[in-house]
């Protein structure tokens, strides 16, 4: 049962960490043209 728990909780991070590193990635591919217009 805890390891069950525990490695629901490890995906849920590793799901979070993508999502996480998924925004920062579009944020960032969208600031970089925003400079070059600028």
């Amino acid at each position: 049962m805890f390891s069950l728990s525990n490695r629901f909780n490890g995906t849920i991070h590793l799901i979070f960490e993508a999502t996480q590193g998924a925004i920062a990635f579009v944020s960032q591919s969208k600031l970089i043209p925003i400079i070059y217009v600028t």
